[in-house]
Parts: C-alpha cells; sequence; structure tokens
C-alpha cells in the first residue's frame, strides 16, 4: 500500500520489480477525498532484460522467432533459387504456372522477412512501427 498524500501537484511511484520478486501484480487507484478532482495517469512498461541489461519486450520463448524467421527467409532464397535454376534448365517443359510458383515463393519469402523484422523491432522497441502496415500487405496477398 502506498500512500501519494501530500500538496505537491505532482506526485510520482516508480516500483521496479527485482528478479525473484516476478508474479502478478495489481494497480489499484482510490480516491478517497470527497469532491476533489483526480487526474490519473499510469504507464506501465513490461519487459525481460538480456544479459547485457538491455529492456527486451518479448517473452523469453518469443525471443528466437526474429532468428528463426530471418533463417527460414533464407531457406526460401534457397528454394527459390533451386526452383529457378531448375526451371532455366528445362525451358521446354516450364509453363506459366512454374513462374506462378516461383512468385508464391517470392511473396512468401518477402512475408517471412517482414515477419522477422517485425518481431525484431517489437523485441528491441516494444512496438512494431510502419512494419506492421507492410507486412500485412504481403500477409494479405499470400
Amino acid at each position: 500500500l502506498y500512500s501519494l498524500c501530500s500538496e505537491s501537484s505532482e506526485n510520482r511511484l516508480d516500483i521496479t520489480v527485482a528478479p525473484g520478486q516476478e508474479g502478478f501484480y495489481h494497480l489499484v487507484f482510490v480516491n478517497c477525498g470527497k469532491l476533489s478532482a483526480v487526474h490519473f495517469h499510469a504507464r506501465i512498461a513490461l519487459f525481460n532484460v538480456d544479459s547485457k541489461n538491455r529492456p527486451r519486450y518479448l517473452s523469453v520463448g518469443e525471443s528466437e522467432l526474429p532468428m528463426v524467421y530471418m533463417i527460414l527467409a533464407l531457406a526460401y532464397v534457397g528454394c527459390l533459387v533451386y526452383w529457378l535454376n531448375d526451371m532455366r534448365a528445362n525451358r521446354v517443359t516450364t509453363m506459366r504456372i512454374h513462374w506462378l510458383m516461383a512468385l508464391l515463393v517470392v511473396f512468401k519469402l518477402v512475408s517471412l522477412m517482414c515477419h522477422a523484422i517485425d518481431y525484431h523491432y517489437l523485441n528491441i522497441n516494444g512496438h512494431i512501427g510502419a512494419w506492421a502496415i507492410i507486412y500485412n500487405i504481403v500477409a494479405l496477398y499470400v
């Protein structure tokens, strides 16, 4: 229980949870003064700290997702190179559907790269930013 009863117009309460004290916390604000004007603004930042003491906003299980998506994107690059090389070697039997399948692999590649960038910026900044727009446009058409 913290009491913010002072004559100051700006009261501030900072609570940092130390390692070992993790858990569920409740923030309850009660105005006990009748007929008093109250303004309440809460800024709550939830993040983990990495080994270099930098804030990371993804959970421990999700922290490796940017690397996983980037590795998958590189695997799709390999598949695309193989597919295009095979189509070039067999020009006689290559049809339009093969080019469409190559285009599908390109869209999936771009989608995975955008997803990796989304998770990277979410981990670093706590928000995705404009990359969400690009990802949603690409994901809509794939």
